[in-house]
């Protein structure tokens, strides 16, 4: 959230001790936007082992402020029906909390049945790092499933077809994609009573072959149509976006195609949907592209972001609506019109929503033509043995102490954690262009108090000069299903977020403002093992980068220890 890092608000660097109670208070701007957050525990060095087992949550904030003409409103006050009432919201917490069964031994019980449950008394935690967290192989081979508000595979019912919902999607796992998808269910198939039920059982991989049949779109036929529920984003990461943004509508969907909702640790999704015919529908997370699998290859494979099963996330029931022949998105842009028809909406804004258009609801300022400080800041992410600098020669043997020849890491900038190193100090009210990049496999730039916006996006293969993905009105050149899990990029052009994946090959352009707040926070992979790896820098906003000190702290001033004696008691 865009609130204070300092003292005991959103404050980062405190450590709170085991059995000590401590009071947070944090102050919400009356200008913040309204949105889906979240929170989480972010002790360094066991950040992913606590958000591993549960230790997260969401934040809602709600909103009432219209929109008049003059200053941005909220979301909230256009969702709603043709009776005023609110649109229905779901909150979907993705949690990936990789149990496992331990013998007297401290080994691992591999559970073939794919069960939760651990035999006699032993419980099934989260307690061995190297086991559980930190193999890119390990959200496979462990047998477990993402879970949905600390529930797996439930089963959503109470929506009728017809009916527009929104849906607030976070993702609180530590290192896996999900590649969201809505479809309907083969109901005919026997399996189909146990997946509603949330008893499918067996492994993921035993119970992919299963989804095949319960939601056929996991079997890729470019002959053969396939029918996706499309979902419809109004905002990204708690930010209102610009426009609708459609997703799933008209496209192939082959394995992570544009089909998916692509979501990274970190990630959250505000969509609104309608299921268009009562049936049963499957909530699936699509298997990982080959450009996930970052560790295994161009063909795929174990290793990198996302399961390597198609894993089924909920089964919805959708019963007692209309059936709804309508294009879906003209079917949900009218009804927001219709709702808000006899409202005291400006008209140029009432008749925006027939379109799509978010923009009197978007509370961020654009920075498109904002006055930017000329030294552009950098974030490479990088995981291996650092390099030498640049003058010594690549092939010099490691010395022993000498910082460019350290051990195995994770790096920001080939620079690894330090809590007491502030490596950017910029100043408040000012606006920055990042260039972030990633080497060796993916990395998702998180940072804290302000958001930014994403200003281009260029690629380009090993070797050849990086060129903008988008057109000049932001159109995406390159055809959707041909860059896989890339193209989630597509529909990123000038919007607002706080956290986002930087693909290998991919120089990511943001544009911050750092708005309102000084004090000390954090920079970091959002893949949290990578985060506690070392993948986190410390980043400082002070009242003035030209005086001493930031200008924070008085030059010249002395503590003292005595009281002045003309100071009457009260």
């Amino acid at each position: 959230m865009h609130v204070s890092p300092s003292g005991n608000s959103d404050n980062v660097l405190l450590n709170i001790a085991p059995q000590t109670k401590f009071e947070y208070e944090v102050n919400i701007p009356t200008d913040h936007p309204s949105g889906t957050f979240w929170y989480h525990a972010h002790r360094h060095g066991s950040t992913a082992l606590q958000v591993a087992s549960g230790a997260a949550g969401a934040l809602i904030v709600r909103g009432n402020r219209p929109y008049t003409g003059d200053k941005p409103g909220d979301i909230d006050t256009i969702l709603k029906d043709a009776a005023g009432k609110p649109l229905t919201e779901q909150v979907f917490l993705f949690q990936q909390i990789p149990y496992a069964c331990f013998d007297d031994k401290g080994n691992i019980i591999t559970q073939k049945d794919g069960t939760w449950s651990c035999p006699g008394d032993k419980t099934g935690v989260v307690e061995n790092f190297d086991a559980q967290l930190s193999s890119p192989t390990v959200w496979d081979n462990s047998g477990r499933f993402t879970s949905i508000n600390g529930a797996v595979q439930p089963t959503l019912r109470g929506i009728a077809a017809g009916e527009i919902q929104r849906w607030r999607f976070i993702h609180g796992g530590i290192h896996d994609t999900v590649n969201l998808q809505i479809v309907p269910m083969n109901t005919s198939g026997a399996k189909a009573s146990l997946a509603l039920q949330g008893i499918l059982g067996g492994t993921p991989k035993e119970q992919a072959a299963l989804i095949a049949d319960l939601c056929p779109v996991t079997v890729p036929d470019s002959s053969k149509p396939v029918e996706l529920v499309p979902q419809f984003e109004i905002a990204a990461d708690g930010l209102t976006r610009t426009a609708i943004r459609p997703i799933g509508v008209n496209k192939k969907s082959v394995s992570g195609g544009i089909g998916s909702n692509f979501l990274q640790p970190g990630y959250r999704s505000d969509v609104l949907l309608m299921f268009p015919r009562d049936g049963t529908y499957c909530v699936l997370n699509q298997a990982a592209t080959p450009a996930e699998r970052a560790n295994a290859g161009p063909n795929g494979g174990p290793g990198g972001q996302g399961p390597n099963e198609t894993q089924l996330l909920a089964t919805v029931i959708v019963s007692g609506g209309k059936v709804v022949t309508d294009d879906p998105q003209s079917y949900i842009q009218q009804a927001l019109y219709d709702a808000n028809k006899g409202s005291s909406l400006p008209v140029a804004a009432l008749e925006g929503l027939r379109s799509g258009n978010l923009k009197p609801w978007r509370a961020m300022p654009d920075l498109k033509d904002a006055t930017v400080n000329d030294d552009i800041q950098k974030a490479d992410f990088f995981i291996g043995y650092p390099p030498f600098p640049p003058a010594a020669p690549a092939t010099a043997p490691k010395k022993p102490g000498d910082p460019w020849s350290g051990a195995f890491g994770f790096f920001i900038n080939y620079k690894s954690y330090d809590p007491d190193r502030i490596d950017f100090t910029r100043q408040v009210n000012t606006t920055d262009d990042w260039v972030l990049t990633s080497q060796g496999e993916p990395h998702i730039f998180h940072i804290h108090v302000n958001p930014f916006q994403v200003m281009d996006v260029l690629y380009a293969k090993p070797g050849e000069k990086p060129k903008s993905i988008f057109g000049p009105n932001g159109e995406c050149l390159v055809p959707a299903d041909e860059l896989g899990l890339q193209n989630q990029y597509c529909g990123m052009w000038h919007e607002f977020k706080d956290t986002i994946f930087v693909q290998n090959d991919y120089q990511v352009l943001v544009r911050t403002h750092y708005d309102r707040y000084i004090g000390e926070f954090v920079i970091h992979c959002h893949i949290l093992d990578h985060e506690d790896g070392g993948m986190m820098t410390n980043i400082q906003i002070v009242p003035d980068l030209n005086a001493v000190g930031g200008g924070i702290g008085m030059a010249g001033m002395k503590h003292t220890s005595h009281q002045h004696s003309d100071v009457k008691k009260q």
